[in-house]
């Protein structure tokens, strides 16, 4: 019983301060100016009509769309090829 008579409540040397608020994960502004200057997706036939002209930059979208692995590009880069 002497111990709980002489206990005290308990204060830690350790003390958490509050601290300032964390800024967002995400640059919404960079997000914005990244949604801005993307392009609009190309066609079958835009992409083949560009190919045919020798623009290689869509050439390099058309092979990644070979490679990706989602269904709907697969689908595209499989008309491309047809």
């Amino acid at each position: 019983m002497l111990a709980k008579d002489n206990h005290k409540e308990f204060e830690s040397a350790l003390k958490v301060n509050d601290g300032i608020e964390q800024p967002p994960s995400v640059n919404v502004h960079a997000v914005s100016r990244f949604r801005r200057s993307r392009h609009p997706e190309l066609s079958v036939e835009e992409y083949v009509n560009e190919i045919r002209q020798g623009n290689r930059a869509i050439l390099s979208k058309a092979i990644t769309l070979i490679e990706s692995s989602l269904e709907a590009h697969q689908q595209k880069a499989q008309d491309i090829i047809s």
